[in-house]
């Protein structure tokens, strides 16, 4: 990867630019099978403000399929927007492609 900062090399890279990521690699030929959908994110009020942020070690979580549920459903603490902790469904199985 070449950047105004300098040259990368790397064994493999993460690509996190959502819905724009294949006209990112647009200039290397290669195309990831990616479907853009909607996702509701809701966020929760603390009941004490700051109490679930990162400096109090509220943790980053992840349900993925389990026997009790087909759902996707994770959550952030509270630093994005203080106060409010993110919490976000997927009703479908999350895909990634082997590459």
């Amino acid at each position: 990867v070449t950047t105004s900062e300098g040259v990368y090399q790397s064994r493999s890279m993460v690509i996190t630019a959502g819905p724009w990521t294949n006209r990112l690699l647009t200039h290397t030929g290669f195309q990831l099978p990616l479907e853009v959908v909607k996702i509701n994110v809701c966020y929760w009020k603390e009941r004490t403000s700051g109490t679930y942020d990162v400096k109090h070690s509220f943790p980053c979580f992840l349900l993925t399929e389990s026997v009790e549920t087909k759902e996707h459903i994770y959550g952030l603490p509270s630093n994005e927007y203080p106060g409010l902790v993110k919490v976000c469904e997927h009703l479908r199985a999350l895909f990634f492609p082997k590459v």
